[in-house]
């Protein structure tokens, strides 16, 4: 062909497809010589684009047969790739049409090239949303240029000609009758005084807020009190915001900073509070952060004392509301809290206290926190069956102008979220007719075409709102907007107007999202640079401007960060945060901040600055693990190796020893000692010559815990003793960094259990009463719980049977409320060690501790669980079982090499036999008992023996009352203990 004859031919092609695409409302981005790069959905998206863009195809294959005849020896054909995606739209350098840019246009350019002459290509993406519109048939996976992965395209084919309907409106619930029902039936029994929890959870756009709105709206006729606390995505783990929140808006406290009028508002609202706790004031006033005089008397109060004032305080003001009136209190987006809210919402639904009270959660997944046992009834909401969502649309359009066709295709649509149809049916009512018969499948492109038919600067304005998060605040808004506050206020009332945003009652200043997915939505429409400058100046705002506000939520100041990928700030300020949760005795989300903060660290470029940064948050995270999980948890392995690794790329020798002491830790916890020995003397190898105090304090406190379970306890001691003499006061602060079990709780803990075990049950008592000391003047919820854990042990060791059963009781209480596993599941052991429950009640702990010890991994002190559970076996009347539990003991001590209970199970191995009647057996189990204690040096153990001895002989066994005599002699002056106070009684009548 002739060159003039081609160009006439290609400039009537570029002619023919410009008018057909624009018929369809299509954009030419480019003329590619042959071909046209063309695009739909700029500047104002329709809830057809798809069709629109298929329909055009079609009538340009149909009409290019008509081009260039009679000059053509074939029909003109053309090829078409369709695919759906976000892309960059700007303006050529020339300032004449558009210039498309991103991976979408690329896509589109590769499927082009693999569909056939005269046919249409598509990908799954653009074909979700023409389901139903068109035939297609899958084509063989192939790979695209450029694109990892294989990828099935469609070859789409004509389809009939589209429906056209007419138009209309309104909002409902239905298909959920049964759900408002079983609300209403669970607010009736709240009436007769029972405190009850209901969970609701699905999937986004299900209708949980609206089930919740039609719940109240029925109590409109009944007197009560609700109360609303919403969770937010970007305050996840800020202990306790949503009440906060909360209180702040019921309050109508802007800012709880200004400090005489938030006082003033926080005792007004307390006044009608007759029979508040003294100190409520003060609590809830710090927990707002208002600084008045009152906060003062707080400060000596520890962190994990505070927090379970404030529990409490929270749990009785619900409870003095439900008195006046029946509340209900709705936690809505679970799915985003704090454990400590969690904490707080099972605190106020275990209460065995009436109270006409109702809590009722909505979440995303069913696996929320909340004990399953507290709740009365969890609603999942499932999809609208048809007739459902059919009756949602004829409720909307309540004039009929939607055709069958059209609700039909609504309801394929919608896929039966509610959420869905509804806006898809107000979007279809809001266009003309004949412009509408596909509807988008995606709330992005909904949202989109709700933004685009705004008018002013109300869009920018949500996707500005839309990086605050769920809930902004106007003065934040608008210092990061650059409108000025007359174009600020208009575009809010226009969002209001559109019902995308909904003001606060009690705070007009604060507004958020009417949706999450709303919200995510517009989020979605900003482009990465424009969502990274937003952040930015977020983030420069709430430490500057808006530092208070900043200081309060430094989790939020660092997602900002993050999402602005300022890498090493954002890991500092998640860092701050965390220990702030630690602080609050929260550390499980402490964990959580931790854990952003290191994956906020991995954008940051590898630098000696950056490795230093690491290796804190990764001993910070270490740490708090221990607590949390337990010391034998898996979890926490990489952590320690990950520390380890790089205090060595850094030379950072006590960094070093924090490691391979947590590793050692570790090892305690799974039950070989003999590994932790070697984690110890690795810290010892190189402490001792350069005389490195922190070094050493760790090495020998993990050696005197180590030889303890070992039975080399003398040894234990020496180590436990050097520990105590090492310690130093501020070493919680610098040591343990101030998340974790401290150092010297440790020391304290295992140089008492070795006094007892060698004889000296008074010395060992009063190492255990300093470690409980120490533990309450540091501000640590861990170290709190190690040393009453290690005081219910000495008391259990030296048979103090009811102060035991105290302390374990006390401990089990405090670290149940604060999730510290380990020492939970220890004293609920000990509290079963104790003949003060019944044996079945006993033999109920011991399962439940036994559950918690192996969920966090810990193998240690295996011996003494088992000494535990044969007891109450033996006291329940199954002596058979003892028998059975104790022989695995030993069993299970010999193959770990935890010896120092040895001479216990085969004394209690003893009692049990002759329990049985078999006094032979039981002669022998216990004398070789007292050998191995005597063997050992274990002068407690083998006084208990001795009396063993003594009551399975009888008064004629002279020689063991001998022996008796001299082990006594040999226990520490002055010892009180029940096993001596018997042996000074059976040898006081043998002398008379």
């Amino acid at each position: 062909m002739e060159s003039e004859d081609f160009a006439n031919l290609m400039l009537a092609f570029q002619k023919f497809g410009t008018q057909t695409f624009e018929k369809f409302g299509g954009k030419i981005a480019n003329y590619l010589g042959d071909g046209l790069l063309v695009y739909f959905g700029y500047p104002r998206a329709q809830e057809n684009d798809a069709e629109r863009a298929v329909r055009a195809a079609f009538e340009l294959l149909g009409g290019l047969g008509k081009i260039g005849q009679p000059n053509l020896k074939e029909p003109l054909q053309a090829r078409v790739g369709i695919h759906a995606g976000p892309v960059i739209v700007g303006q050529n350098s020339d300032g004449l049409g558009d210039i498309l840019l991103g991976e979408t246009v690329n896509v589109a350019a590769r499927i082009q090239s693999a569909a056939s002459p005269g046919t249409i290509f598509t990908s799954e993406s653009a074909l979700d949303l023409l389901k139903g519109k068109f035939a297609s048939r899958p084509q063989p996976p192939i790979q695209l240029k450029g694109i990892a992965n294989k990828v099935v395209l469609h070859h789409l084919h004509q389809s009939t000609a589209a429906k056209r309907p007419v138009p209309r409106t309104v909002h409902t619930l239905v298909g959920r009758d049964e759900e408002l029902a079983r609300l209403k039936s669970e607010f009736e029994s709240v009436l007769d005084g029972k405190r009850s929890g209901v969970c609701i959870f699905a999937e986004p756009g299900l209708g949980k807020s609206t089930l919740v709105d039609r719940f109240q709206a029925s109590l409109a006729e009944t007197p009560h009190t609700w109360l609303e606390a919403r969770c937010d995505v970007l305050q996840t783990g800020a202990a306790l915001h949503p009440f906060i929140e909360l209180a702040l808006k019921s309050l109508g406290i802007a800012d709880p900073q200004e400090t005489e009028d938030a006082a003033t508002r926080l005792k007004d609202g307390l006044a009608t509070w007759e029979d508040r706790p003294a100190d409520a004031f003060p609590v809830i006033a710090n927990l707002l952060g208002i600084r008045a005089p009152e906060t003062s008397v707080l400060g000596s109060e520890s962190p994990e004392s505070l927090r379970k004032k404030t529990l409490e305080t929270l749990v009785h003001w619900i409870e003095f509301l439900s008195t006046q009136r029946p509340v209900v209190l709705v936690c809505e987006d679970l799915h985003w809290s704090d454990a400590t809210t969690i904490d707080l919402l099972n605190l106020m639904l275990e209460r065995d206290i009436p109270a006409r009270f109702l809590c009722l959660v909505t979440s995303r997944n069913a696996n929320d926190g909340i004990a399953k046992k507290l709740i009365g009834h969890t609603i999942e909401l499932p999809s609208l069956a048809e007739t459902d969502a059919q009756q949602l649309i004829r409720t909307i359009d309540d004039t009929q102008r939607l055709s069958i066709g059209d609700v039909e295709q609504l309801i394929d649509r919608a896929q039966g979220v509610p959420l869905f149809l509804e806006e898809l049916t107000r979007q279809a009512l809001r266009d003309e007719a004949g412009h509408h018969s596909l509807i988008p499948t995606s709330l992005d492109g909904l949202v989109m075409q709700q933004l685009d038919g705004l008018p002013g600067n109300a869009k920018g304005t949500a996707q500005v709102a839309s990086v605050l998060g769920q809930a902004f605040d106007q003065a934040l808004l608008a210092a990061v907007s650059e409108l000025d506050a007359d174009g600020l206020e208009a575009a809010l009332d226009q969002l209001l107007g559109a019902d995308l945003i909904r003001q606060h009652e009690r705070q007009p200043s604060n507004y958020f999202f009417r949706h999450a997915l709303t919200r995510d939505g517009a989020y979605g429409t900003l482009l990465r640079q424009r969502r990274k400058t937003l952040h930015a100046a977020t983030a420069d705002q709430l430490m500057t401007q808006f530092s208070r506000q900043g200081a309060m939520n430094p989790s939020v100041v660092a997602h900002h960060l993050l999402e602005s990928e300022q890498f090493s700030p954002a890991a500092e300020w998640f860092k701050k945060a965390g220990r702030s949760a630690a602080k609050q005795a929260a550390v499980e989300d402490a964990t959580t901040l931790y854990r952003r903060a290191l994956e906020a660290l991995e954008g940051a470029p590898e630098t000696p600055e950056r490795n230093i940064s690491e290796l804190s948050l990764q001993i910070l995270l270490g740490n708090a693990l221990m607590g949390v999980r337990g010391f034998g948890s898996d979890e926490i392995v990489p952590v320690w190796e990950r520390a380890l690794s790089i205090a060595e790329t850094l030379n950072d020798y006590d960094e070093r020893s924090s490691a391979l002491n947590g590793l050692a830790a570790y090892w305690i916890g799974k039950g070989d000692c003999g590994k932790a020995c070697e984690f110890a003397l690795q810290i010892l190898s190189w402490s001792e010559p350069a005389n490195h105090r922190i070094g050493l304090l760790r090495a020998h406190s993990s050696l005197a815990n180590a030889k303890f379970q070992i039975g080399d306890v003398q040894d234990a001691l020496d180590h436990a003793e050097t520990a105590v003499s090492l310690y130093q006061p501020d070493d919680f602060a610098n040591v343990t960094y101030g998340v974790g079990t401290d150092q010297g709780v440790v020391a304290y803990g295992a140089a008492a259990a070795s006094h007892w075990w060698l004889g000296a049950a008074q010395t060992g008592l009063r190492r255990a009463c300093q470690g409980v000391a120490l533990a309450e003047g540091l501000e640590s919820a861990l170290s709190l719980a190690a040393a009453r854990s290690y005081l219910a042990l000495i008391h259990h060791y030296r048979g103090d049977e009811e102060l035991a059963y105290e302390v374990a009781d006390e401990t089990v209480m405090f670290c149940a409320n604060l999730g510290i596993p380990f020492w939970q599941g220890l004293c609920l052991l000990l509290r079963a060690g104790q003949k003060v429950d019944p044996p079945a009640k006993r033999l109920q702990d011991i399962e439940a501790g036994l559950g918690i010890l192996s969920g966090s991994g810990s193998q240690s002190a295996v011996g003494l669980g088992f000494s535990i559970m044969a007891s109450a076996q033996a006291d329940q009347g199954n002596p058979e079982i003892a028998l059975g539990v104790l022989k695995t003991g030993g069993q299970m001590s010999a193959m770990l090499g935890q010896h120092f209970w040895d001479a216990e199970l085969k004394r209690l191995l003893g009692v049990v036999q002759a329990t049985m009647g078999d006094r032979t057996a039981a002669v022998e189990s216990v004398s070789e008992a007292v050998d191995l204690a005597r063997d050992n040096h274990a002068s407690s153990l083998e006084l208990r023996a001795l009396l063993t001895l003594d009551d399975v002989l009888g008064s004629e066994d002279r020689t063991t009352r001998n022996r008796l005599a001299t082990v006594l002699k040999t226990l520490e002056p002055g010892t009180d203990t029940p096993d001596a106070q018997k042996a000074s009684r059976v040898l006081t009548s043998v002398n008379s």
